[in-house]
């Protein structure tokens, strides 16, 4: 990602699934179900993340390939599914003032 330098980012997670996610149980809807899973897991790193001060950030444009090489995933049958760097953020400016005069 062009926003997102992963060379400063301390903590970098990489929430790994099956390929096929549930489709010969349950159809079409088997990978569906597998991305609620993959949604609540996000759900709860990010909020002890946020418990520890840290911030995240699920990433959706990145190099799935390179991220199967990295922990061999081809062999197994799993496939990255998202990408999220954890880490400290600055907050973004906000105006901040009474609402009336």
């Amino acid at each position: 990602m062009p926003t997102v330098n992963l060379f400063q980012v301390p903590l970098c997670f990489h929430l790994i699934g099956t390929r096929g996610g549930y489709q010969q149980i349950f159809g079409y809807r088997g990978y569906r179900m597998q991305q609620m899973e993959v949604g609540m897991c996000l759900q709860r790193l990010l909020l002890s993340a946020s418990a520890h001060g840290l911030g995240g950030h699920p990433l959706l444009g990145y190099d799935e390939g390179a991220c199967d090489d990295i922990y061999h995933c081809e062999a197994q049958g799993k496939t990255c599914l998202i990408e999220v760097p954890v880490g400290c953020y600055r907050k973004t400016a906000r105006f901040e003032g009474a609402l009336y005069w």
